[in-house]
């Protein structure tokens, strides 16, 4: 039932230049921007002396994600998420995604009904 997920998330805030998942560490979270706006970048290329390379970051506003590795068990962040701004994000442990029962959604119906439940979360 798509109200446990619901139950489920948290919300956490997020500072200007706040990291939100660091490259390489354990992928624990998956985060959805609720307010304000988080840097997705590869910490590899922000130290590259190729300015376009080093431009090469992602801004991602309300809905979006990241930290989606928290998907797969075992796997590691594979790009550094930073607050742009300050931001508040949803939060859901690897552990709940891990579950099952969690995670029924069959068809197009269900994940409509998963963006439904979404916006009826308080503080929305």
């Amino acid at each position: 039932d798509l109200s446990r997920l619901a139950d489920a998330l948290s919300v956490v805030d997020f500072g200007k230049g706040d990291v939100v998942a660091k490259k390489g560490d354990p992928a624990e979270t998956l985060y959805v921007v609720k307010s304000g706006a988080v840097s997705l970048a590869d910490a590899s290329l922000k130290k590259s002396p190729n300015p376009l390379a080093r431009a090469k970051t992602r801004r991602l506003e309300r809905g979006r994600a990241c930290g989606d590795a928290a998907l797969v068990g075992g796997a590691v962040v594979d790009a550094t998420a930073t607050a742009a701004e300050v931001c508040s994000c949803y939060a859901l442990s690897s552990d709940v995604l891990a579950d099952p029962a969690y995670l029924k959604i069959h068809d197009d119906s269900d994940a409509e009904d998963a963006a439904a439940v979404v916006d009826t979360i308080p503080g929305e």
